[in-house]
């Protein structure tokens, strides 16, 4: 149950990003960014949760440890290559490089 509703929030989330780099409105930008970190915020406590319910005891410590370093390594590798592409292309690139973002947990 916990997964559905991630995945369908995921799908939302999609879209206010959309919202964000198609409407050029700066309050409504500002909402769904909102409501994009708001919803976000919890998932991945949720998820290390539920990784802790489904897997055997005795892989519970090593596969959080494996999650952990995983999200962090997309925490520091993804800002990288946001920041890679905007040098070259300029900052109007970040939105089309942050909306397939959206879609590499889910």
């Amino acid at each position: 149950f916990v997964c559905m509703g991630l995945y369908w929030m995921n799908d939302r989330l999609h879209s206010l990003e959309l919202v964000v780099w198609l409407v050029p409105n700066l309050y409504v930008g500002a909402i769904a960014v909102s409501f994009v970190g708001f919803f976000l915020g919890p998932i991945y406590p949720i998820l290390m949760n539920h990784a802790g319910r489904v897997l055997p005891p005795d892989l519970i410590s090593g596969s959080i440890g494996w999650i952990a370093s995983w999200g962090a390594a997309g925490a520091a590798v993804f800002p990288f290559i946001a920041g890679a592409v905007a040098s070259k292309e300029g900052i109007g690139s970040l939105q089309p490089v942050c909306v397939p973002l959206h879609n590499c947990p889910g």
